[in-house]
């Protein structure tokens, strides 16, 4: 068997020393605590501005589709109203006595026509901007979520910062303790 090599032993530390150096590792903790907690209260203050923003922006853009589906529904039955009276003229044509018809659609019938069409195509124009805002309200909910998950992460994680804390100081604290000379 080899022989065992001698190894100098420690002299312990003086209570002082240990107290010393729990009072700084303990003040290197709260410091680190102090920002973290500073950092969550940042981003928890950040959080509610942007919510607040977003919240403003939600309201505006249900304003707007109220007003979209408004202006839509008055459009729907502008559009009604000429094709009933299209198909009205149509049939006062058919029940005149057979003339010779007319080369080309009567002047009213074609301003009518021209009027159904502009009004389609100004409600697929709404209809196109109401989609928009559908699509943006959920990118913006989507990214609420996102920094309310975020939010919970930093606070979780603090909270297991200050726990960790407490069981090193009470760790420190049974340590220093136990070097007392008794």
């Amino acid at each position: 068997m080899w022989p065992q090599p001698h190894i100098p032993s420690r002299p312990a530390m003086s209570e002082e020393t240990l107290q010393r150096k729990l009072a700084a590792a303990k003040k290197k903790v709260m410091e680190v605590c102090r920002q973290i907690q500073l950092e969550r209260d940042t981003f928890a203050e950040i959080l509610k501005g942007e919510r607040a923003t977003w919240q403003q922006r939600m309201n505006q853009m249900s304003e707007r589709m109220c007003t979209l589906r408004e202006e839509k529904e008055c459009i729907m039955n502008r559009l009604q109203e000429l094709e009933t009276s299209l198909v009205e003229l149509r049939k006062q044509m058919t029940e005149l006595p057979s003339l010779a018809p007319p080369a080309r659609p009567s002047e009213v019938e074609q301003q009518l026509q021209e009027e159904a069409e502009h009004l389609r195509e100004e409600l697929d124009s709404l209809a196109g901007q109401l989609q928009a805002q559908v699509q943006d309200n959920e990118g913006l909910s989507r990214l609420n979520r996102e920094q309310e998950e975020r939010l919970l992460e930093l606070e979780r994680a603090a909270e297991l910062w200050g726990k960790q804390v407490e069981e090193h100081l009470e760790a420190a604290s049974q340590r220093t303790s136990s070097y007392r000379p008794s």
